[in-house]
């Protein structure tokens, strides 16, 4: 099974978690969670070559930052993968506040402007 890896920017001021499939032990995958904070970079991995982004933090002092900046959190926020459906998307959005685009192996998250 290969591992798909992309690059991903939050450039948004709200930390959120980012979740991807991945393998534990031959025919043991398991969701691999990381919050990834404001204006930060990461190198992502899946096996499906999909993730998920959401605000299911298990920490208060993350659903406190969005507190702060008047901000809810909405659970679902969308989801996208490192190869375009058939329509060319890379990814779908469960909220019209912010956008995923994606440029050379690169996602990047921001605002709706």
């Amino acid at each position: 099974m290969s591992i798909k890896t992309a690059q991903f920017i939050n450039t948004t001021h709200l930390p959120i978690e980012l979740s991807g499939l991945i393998q534990v032990l031959p025919g043991l995958n398991k969701l691999n969670s990381i919050v990834v904070m404001p204006n930060e970079e990461c190198t992502i991995n899946s096996i499906t070559g999909e993730w998920f982004l959401t605000t299911y933090f298990n920490e208060s002092k993350y659903k406190v930052m969005w507190a702060k900046n008047k901000m809810e959190t909405i659970g679902s926020i969308g989801k996208f993968r490192k190869e375009p459906c058939i329509q060319g998307n890379y990814s779908w959005m469960d909220t019209d506040i912010f956008n995923i685009t994606h440029s050379n192996n690169v996602f990047k998250f921001s605002y709706v402007i």
